[in-house]
């Protein structure tokens, strides 16, 4: 609730450019490699028109270092996130970045907090130890579901079955390094995946779900749920499995994401760099690479200028809707698909504060 002089809309827009353009948070999603060990179904990165058989060289690792030391200066915190690819593939890589930044963190006083999407398949005890020197704080795995299903959606490149070998791995390394369980959802998928809960019920791991999309038309969009009903089946999930409500709780937000935030970039095995990881590997959406020898690197401006100049409250849809400040817009990359993305709370926002409201009172009871 606000005072009935109180222009909410442009509070939103100052919030929004506030946070975009500021230069004392960088996040940088980093690919030290586009090849991968798995064949998903559903994966967005079938038609790259890079090699997947590259690994980051260190003529391009050492251009990471002269990016990130030009703009260390106004640095508050240093936020990264590895992915790929499966980017255990190239540990290596990732060992030495991340001592160049700890030392530049350590340095310079920047907070520096780092994660990584993976697979999961090569996330044994010692890679769970290695990750922790490199001061990775949690690890995103996917499992699809009970073993027949998850086989079938994310079975290896040679159609080799990865469930249990999965399931081990993150039972071992659980205690050593937080994991994060995701269930990738959509219409073939959607039976049995409470049981996922069951396997992870003796360990830290967290479970969530997450909504299957069809990034880059490389999946058929007939087989993902509507934002409608991906909503609806997230709630009764976290229900069914007695998951904090709490966890998701929505709250106001400037930026939508890293893509439309200004100092935050993604960077292929190439040195390419990215507005957001759905682009990585397509060199028509690449905004820029380490080596032009231009300002911050761009080569695809109006490409930039539609990540980071749209705004949501000048928008003749969003700018009226009750849902703008924990929405902003939606995701920035299907926008530019011309895609309406609304934010999932939009279709049981009073339905998920109810629920809410009623763990709260059971809590402290």
């Amino acid at each position: 609730m606000v005072e009935d002089d109180f222009d909410e809309l442009q509070q939103i827009k100052l919030n929004l450019f506030k946070a975009r353009f500021s230069a004392e948070h960088m996040a940088i999603t980093i690919a030290p490699t586009m090849a991968c060990n798995f064949g998903c179904t559903y994966c967005f990165e079938q038609n790259l028109d890079c090699s997947r058989n590259t690994i980051m060289t260190d003529e391009v690792i050492n251009k990471i270092f002269e990016f990130v030391e030009e703009k260390s200066s106004q640095l508050k915190k240093l936020s990264v996130y590895w992915f790929g690819g499966e980017p255990l593939i190239a540990i290596k890589q990732i060992e030495k970045i991340s001592k160049y930044f700890l030392e530049l963190c350590a340095k310079k006083d920047i907070k520096y907090h780092s994660s990584m999407s993976s697979n999961g398949y090569f996330l044994n005890k010692d890679i769970a130890t290695r990750l922790n020197a490199c001061a990775v704080e949690w690890v995103q795995v996917s499992i699809d579901g009970p073993r027949d299903i998850h086989n079938k959606r994310r079975p290896l490149i040679n159609g080799g079955e990865t469930f249990d070998i999965i399931l081990q791995n993150v039972k071992e390394v659980s205690e050593l390094l937080p994991i994060n369980i995701r269930i990738n959802v959509d219409h073939e998928n959607l039976t049995n995946i409470d049981d996922v809960v069951n396997l992870f019920k003796e360990t830290s791991a967290h479970v969530h779900v997450a909504h299957v999309q069809d990034f880059n038309s490389t999946y058929n969009p007939t087989t993902c749920l509507s934002n409608e009903q991906y909503s609806k089946f997230q709630l009764q999930f976290m229900i069914n499995n007695n998951i904090s409500l709490t966890s998701i709780y929505p709250k106001p937000k400037a930026c939508y994401c890293q893509a439309d935030h200004y100092n935050s970039w993604c960077v292929d095995p190439a040195g390419s760099l990215y507005k957001c990881h759905s682009d990585m590997g397509n060199s028509e959406l690449a905004i820029g690479s380490l080596f032009e020898d231009t300002s911050e690197h761009i080569i695809n401006t109006p490409l930039l200028h539609s990540y980071v100049l749209y705004d949501p409250a000048e928008d003749p849809v969003c700018s009226i809707c009750k849902y703008l400040p924990i929405c902003m817009g939606g995701c920035p990359y299907l926008r530019l698909q011309n895609y309406k993305d609304c934010i999932s709370f939009k279709y049981n926002l009073d339905e998920y504060l109810l629920e809410t409201a009623k763990t709260l009172l059971k809590e402290q009871a």
